[in-house]
């Protein structure tokens, strides 16, 4: 991770070599493989299933990663290729082996976390709980197993369940505790996606005081759950207060590296420090950089009651319009929110109505400006959803080339990079371009253009983009624009490539 992390070009190129050297080793294991005369066949498939498991891992890890560092790795002569990756693990996971278990684990993480916290969420579900039922069978108390059955019911929308499986999990052993750690972090987030913020802020209390691993991080995310809590008392508020203030103070470096999360919590807690947590969002922010609403995204009984909420403080941040200084920064994260919501609810007309009205505020944000790259993603994701990859092309282009220094901009890249490879996998690369740099501005101008007019037809209206009854209501303001021939983005027109409402 430190890799990953580092921004100097001499660690960028040593990181790059020990990578290679590594991986040149797995490469000797496999002429090691094919060239030797094996006696045992037991020992072969042995070392087989350890050789597809290493090759595998490599190719898979690698793969995920931001174009800027493959780049790196190209010119020090490595790449990774994730169907092959995976095709590995899968041929070492049906092996009779000690290490078939190991790949069937790589390949349930891989399904389950990795693509959900670096990628765009588009692991394959169903085949990590295929995979999961023979090991589930063939160890009914693994720790690791039961922990990964949790996981598969979380990313499915069957909470109660997953809080089951985790629960079990803690039982299952004793010895390890710090695998209790990740249980504890998974049932915190369960919590959460349940707006059951005491919960939630409970486990995060839990880790604070049992693990070691970013108590920064920890204490913000007990004092953030706490905020979204309806009544406060002054004593809890001025707990909330000394949590935040104690989130730079255990702020620290790990392989001399500082932590993105530690750092982008220490950049939040200042400002609710310095101006308060009225209506704060805090708890929902860290559902949505956690990447919790394609989680939210698989059950309606799980987003409904965040959309009700998010209305509810969306109304009263547009009371403080006149009286809030970050008024732009709140808006600007509520609508984001709301955005992520329209499009799990189905309704993409008005969530991209919601991201284009983030990215037309933009010059506006005081202290939140990962806004807006954040929102041109969910755009571009939005629009993949409904086949208009040429335009989410672009819009992921201009999140890479026109935003530098903010909040979680690693993590952004992950995403941006999955999503390009899906948009390249899905075209074929037909045209060669998906790795221009050069972005469409014809393109981009006319999605905006096309956005303020639907803005002002909403005001002729006397319809707010921050009104939830409006904002509902606006599909028909939306067909009418359709009627009348405007386009939201250049070559497509909106219902005929977006359903709607």
């Amino acid at each position: 991770m430190s890799f990953i992390q580092d921004e100097n070009l001499v660690s960028f190129i040593k990181g790059g070599m020990k990578i290679r050297s590594c991986y040149s080793s797995y490469k000797e294991c496999v002429n090691f493989l094919e060239s030797r005369n094996w006696r045992d066949e037991r020992s072969r498939t042995h070392y087989e299933s350890g050789v597809k498991l290493g090759i595998g891992t490599f190719n898979l890890m690698i793969s995920m990663l931001p174009k800027k560092i493959l780049r790196l790795l190209e010119f020090v002569g490595f790449s990774g290729n994730r169907e092959f990756g995976l095709a590995e693990l899968e041929k070492g996971r049906v092996l009779q082996s000690l290490r078939a278990p190991l790949c069937s684990s790589v390949l349930i993480c891989f399904h389950s976390i990795i693509t959900h916290v670096f990628g765009t969420a588009d692991g394959d579900r169903e085949y990590a709980r295929r995979v999961l039922a023979p090991c589930l069978d063939l160890y009914p108390n693994g720790a690791l197993f039961l922990f990964y059955a949790g996981r598969v019911e979380e990313i499915s929308g069957n909470i109660d369940v997953a809080i089951e499986k985790f629960e079990q999990c803690i039982e299952a052993q004793q010895e390890w505790k710090q695998f209790h750690h990740l249980c504890f972090w998974e049932l915190m987030w369960c919590h959460a996606f349940k707006l059951d913020w005491l919960n939630a802020s409970k486990y995060a209390e839990k880790l604070c005081q049992e693990s070691r691993w970013s108590k920064s991080t920890y204490y913000y995310q007990q004092a953030s759950f706490l905020t979204m809590c309806l009544e406060q008392s002054q004593v809890k508020h001025e707990q909330i207060m000394e949590m935040y203030g104690k989130v730079e103070k255990y702020k620290q470096r790990i392989a001399g590296k500082s932590v993105p999360y530690e750092k982008f919590a220490v950049h939040k807690a200042k400002k609710f420090s310095s101006y308060g947590t009225h209506n704060s969002l805090a708890g929902l922010e860290l559902i949505y950089v956690w990447n919790g609403f394609t989680i939210l995204g698989t059950n309606k009984d799980l987003l409904e009651p965040v959309m009700n909420l998010l209305e509810t403080k969306l109304r009263k941040i547009v009371q403080t319009k006149d009286s809030n200084p970050n008024y732009y920064d709140s808006y600007g994260l509520a609508m984001l929110l709301k955005g992520m919501c329209l499009r799990y609810l189905k309704r993409p007309s008005q969530a991209e109505l919601c991201f284009q009205e983030v990215n037309y505020h933009e010059e506006r944000f005081r202290h939140e400006n990962y806004l807006a790259p954040y929102s041109l993603v969910e755009l571009a994701l939005l629009y993949m959803d409904y086949g208009r990859d040429q335009e989410a092309k672009q819009y992921l282009k201009k999140a890479r080339h026109n935003y530098r220094k903010y909040p979680l901009e690693n993590r952004l890249h992950f995403r941006m990079h999955s999503a390009m490879n899906a948009i390249k996998k899905k075209m074929g690369d037909l045209n060669g371009d998906l790795d221009d740099d050069e972005i469409d501005t014809a393109s981009l101008q006319g999605a905006a253009s096309n956005a303020s007019e639907l803005r002002a037809e909403a005001e002729k209206c006397s319809l707010n983009l921050s009104d939830s009854v409006s904002l509902d209501s606006r599909n028909d303001i939306i067909s009418n624009s359709s009627a009348k021939g405007h386009r939201l983005s250049n070559g497509d027109q909106r219902l005929n490539s977006l359903p709607a409402v």
